[in-house]
């Protein structure tokens, strides 16, 4: 008599075969869910510091410094095509000059606040407005005291228009989200 109870080597190996098949189509996946995961974080965490910028102005926020309190005219944050970071200042030109020039720096007045990391592998890919059809290098938005009206300047302190476009990518450039800024206080992630 006969046992045929059990697997045969052929069909072990075959079975081996399709489980692993299928964790590397399910580990695929999860690379490419976890990367936009991870955009998505990015687009969210610069919307907030965007955010927080404008609640400072809002709540006309005194900023620490060593000698004393200072209530900055305006809070900006600055905003550079292929960095990791945001960076929040105080914009202390009088009148605010619309464009981030640290206090360390010659002719500088403006003061750190906070600086954002954006998640790994992320950068800012580009800044682009209705007015130009080609991206800027960098961009500013400034939300001045007490009524956090919203301007939006380039590297130079020039008025960019109406509405800015933050764009988030990983190193390759796909996928993106979309930060939009608008003169009118609105703030959204597409």
């Amino acid at each position: 008599m006969r046992n045929d109870a059990g697997f045969t080597l052929v069909e072990a190996v075959v079975m081996i075969a399709v489980v692993t098949f299928m964790s590397a189509l399910v580990l695929v996946s999860f690379t490419g869910l976890n990367e936009s995961g991870t955009l998505n974080r990015a687009a969210r965490e610069t919307a907030l510091a965007l955010r927080g910028a404008q609640n400072m102005a809002l709540a006309v926020r005194a900023i620490p410094t060593e000698a004393r309190p200072i209530t900055p005219p305006s809070v900006g944050v600055v905003l550079t095509a292929g960095q990791i970071t945001t960076q929040t200042f105080a914009d202390m030109g009088s009148p605010p000059d619309g464009k981030y020039l640290p206090i360390d720096q010659p002719g500088g007045a403006d003061l750190n606040i906070q600086k954002n990391y954006l998640p790994r592998g992320i950068k800012i890919y580009e800044l682009r407005s209705m007015r130009s059809p080609d991206p800027y290098p960098a961009a500013h938005v400034l939300f001045a005291a007490p009524e956090a009206k919203i301007t939006l300047t380039d590297q130079n302190g020039t008025n960019i228009g109406s509405e800015l476009r933050v764009i988030l990518a990983p190193s390759d450039g796909t996928p993106t989200r979309t930060i939009v800024v608008k003169t009118n206080g609105q703030i959204s992630i597409k």
